[in-house]
């Protein structure tokens, strides 16, 4: 019986992180036009030049000319890098700490700890609420103003 607990929490976890990472996709296509706009907005044409500074040390977000916008990381982190440049009209310091939140889910996704996850820390029923309802929904009804529908 408890090798089946065992199991059946296992199989929970993993299908929390992916839950977690289907959120950090969906976070992904809701920020990126709102992070180009605001960026353009502020910067014109040279955005991109400013992106390629916000990831100079994610060199694997820039491809050659063209950088690789489509993880949630590399937005969560262009809108840390510009807070106080592109963002600071737009954002409270309340949603820039969501946005510090939300990179440390996204690390914690990415980058799961074995050790952690048996002792049930990361990726618990709870835990998982909280990043996508909690935070996600928030960030998304922030810049969109409109409500977040996960499934």
């Amino acid at each position: 019986m408890a090798n089946t607990n065992q199991h059946s929490t296992e199989q929970l976890l993993v299908q929390n992180h992916a839950r977690i990472g289907q959120g950090l996709i969906y976070l992904g296509q809701g920020l990126l036009p709102f992070i180009k706009e605001t960026l353009q907005r502020r910067y014109g044409d040279n955005w991109e030049t400013i992106v390629k500074d916000c990831l100079a040390n994610k060199q694997f977000h820039i491809q050659g000319n063209q950088v690789n916008l489509e993880d949630s990381q590399a937005l969560l982190q262009i809108i840390i890098k510009q807070r106080d440049e592109a963002f600071y009209n737009t954002l409270s310091r309340d949603n820039i700490s969501l946005v510090y939140d939300l990179a440390d889910i996204r690390r914690k996704w990415a980058h799961p700890r074995p050790d952690v996850w048996v002792k049930l820390k990361d990726f618990t029923p709870q835990y998982t609420y909280r990043s996508i309802v909690g935070r996600i929904s928030c960030i998304y009804q922030l810049v969109y103003r409109r409500e977040f529908i996960f499934y």
